[in-house]
């Protein structure tokens, strides 16, 4: 493999690490927020910041005619990643420790392996398989909760609802990315989700209340928002370059950083095996990275 080919994979990986650390990091920053604002406004200037990163950055690549079918896929499939999937995620995260919400998320992974195979966009192998649940349990030693009987079974439920979306909307991508700048497609799906949340929540007559937040809330509010929009590109860049199997594996980075920031700045509990946790993690990103024969 040539160096040419070589750097860009290590730069999508680089990219999809980062990803994953501002997954955990923007959960943290979601739970504390939703202690004083409600799930669907919290989704909305969520990604009204996320766009403002994008809108900019898309634009200055110029504008390009879209056929309308693909435009309505991509538009679709916003609404899926941003609505859809925070919506779910916040329902989780309103009434489970960020590190356990994002322990289910992290079955993504696995869930887009399968899809992508189903899909037949990929290929089955066995590095593929391992990688993916040995994160998983990396991340289960690490976390090592049981799940909160008070919770109920809504939220947990909502929060794998959420994965299976993200690893559906990682794989689906991936044509489109091929064909266009990756942050015009980030802009057109978030712009097409910031819509559908706009009506939802001007609808409910709740947005106004949002001027009389606390400043750490809205604090939360801005650095979850703009670090989803960088984050977004991250995860779009890694997703043209890497296979999305590899690039969703990267999530498993998130509950770990969630279960840090978490316990640091929150008080929610950090459980003995997360070092062990950790170090699995860790082997499954190198065993992910591999070569195989689909390459």
């Amino acid at each position: 493999m040539s160096a040419g080919v070589r750097t860009p994979r290590a730069l999508a990986n680089g990219a999809a690490a980062l990803m994953g650390i501002q997954v955990g990091a923007a959960m943290v920053g979601s739970r504390y927020a939703l202690r004083d604002v409600g799930v669907t406004d919290l989704a909305l200037l969520r990604y009204a910041l996320a766009l403002a990163i994008l809108a900019p950055v898309a634009l200055s690549l110029g504008l390009r005619r879209w056929p309308f079918r693909d435009l309505l896929a991509v538009a679709l499939l916003g609404v899926l990643q941003f609505a859809v999937v925070i919506l779910l995620l916040n329902l989780a995260l309103e009434r489970l420790p960020a590190g356990l919400a994002a322990l289910l998320y992290t079955t993504a992974p696995l869930q887009g392996l399968m899809l992508a195979v189903a899909l037949r966009r990929e290929r089955l192998t066995g590095f593929k398989v391992a990688a993916a649940v040995l994160a998983l349990i990396g991340v289960g030693l690490a976390l090592a909760a049981p799940l909160p009987t008070a919770a109920g079974p809504v939220p947990v439920l909502a929060a794998l609802g959420s994965a299976l979306a993200a690893a559906l909307c990682s794989v689906l991508y991936r044509p489109y990315l091929a064909r266009y700048p990756v942050a015009q497609v980030g802009a057109l799906a978030m712009s097409a989700s910031v819509a559908v949340l706009s009506v939802v929540v001007l609808a409910g007559g709740r947005l106004a209340s949002a001027r009389h937040l606390p400043a750490a809330t809205w604090e939360a509010i801005v650095f979850v928002g703009i670090s989803s929009g960088l984050g977004y590109l991250l995860l779009l860049w890694a997703l043209r370059h890497i296979e999305a199997s590899r690039v969703t594996l990267f999530f498993a980075l998130g509950p770990i950083v969630a279960l840090l920031l978490g316990g640091v700045l929150l008080g929610e509990a950090i459980t003995p095996t997360a070092v062990v946790g950790t170090g699995l993690v860790v082997a499954a990103l190198a065993l992910g990275e591999r070569p195989t024969r689909d390459r």
